[in-house]
């Protein structure tokens, strides 16, 4: 197949100006094509790293072999997906026997989830957190995200607060509990709203850490540490 530059050229440019989520997305795409869990899992470890390196390089990777795979689309006629994604991490403090728990979802999905939940605005016009929001959020995650112990125990988390980083917004949580094997977590964020809302949950302690990733048929999973 002959790549007509200047198509990819103006698709390259186009990444930027239409911000940080759709180019995130078109990555992931490729990803929910192939259903490949491994592959997610490797896409969220390099995206945290990018967080966190912020390097033109790797950015500039990202942009490349994305804009590769919206080129196959357009020549090929392939048909577009939206893709819906929130990431759960569960990480447990020994020393103070204490769960901190961080959740992420794209900015804009969660504003339609929990409008649609109680008729609530997380936002205000200018775009910043409303504050008064607070309880319809922390009502909507006690109602669509649980954990559990080994002995079927619920772990009864509070609700800390939440804070807006351009396109993500991320949800605080604390649990206290002494130790324990296994958990077992229900995770049904959004699927209410979107039929390929995907949720990915990480545990991490002492240096080990696991997953899963949920979807609409299944929401519960296990988070064993070997």
């Amino acid at each position: 197949m002959q790549i007509n530059k200047s198509f990819f050229i103006r698709k390259f440019f186009l990444c930027f100006v239409y911000g940080y989520r759709s180019l995130l997305k078109i990555v992931i795409l490729s990803f929910e094509s192939i259903k490949n869990y491994k592959t997610l899992l490797i896409f969220e470890k390099t995206y945290t790293k990018m967080r966190q390196l912020n390097t033109l390089k790797f950015l500039f990777a990202v942009v490349f072999f994305s804009q590769l795979n919206l080129y196959a689309k357009d020549t090929l006629n392939l048909p577009q997906h939206n893709f819906y994604l929130s990431i759960s991490e569960i990480i447990y403090k020994k020393e103070i026997q204490t769960f901190e728990i961080s959740i992420r979802f794209f900015s804009d999905d969660f504003e339609k989830t929990i409008l649609n939940y109680n008729n609530t605005r997380i936002f205000n016009v200018d775009g910043e957190i409303l504050k008064s929001a607070n309880s319809s959020i922390s009502s909507y995650l006690k109602k669509h995200f649980y954990i559990f112990d080994e002995k079927g125990k619920e772990i009864e988390y509070e609700f800390i607060g939440w804070e807006t980083e351009k396109e993500v917004s991320w949800c605080y949580l604390e649990a206290h509990h002494r130790k324990f094997e296994y958990l077992k977590v229900k995770n049904d964020f959004m699927t209410e709203m979107f039929r390929s809302q995907k949720n990915l949950v990480y545990l991490k302690f002492d240096k080990k850490e696991t997953s899963v990733l949920l979807d609409k048929k299944k929401t519960i999973g296990l988070l064993t540490l070997e």
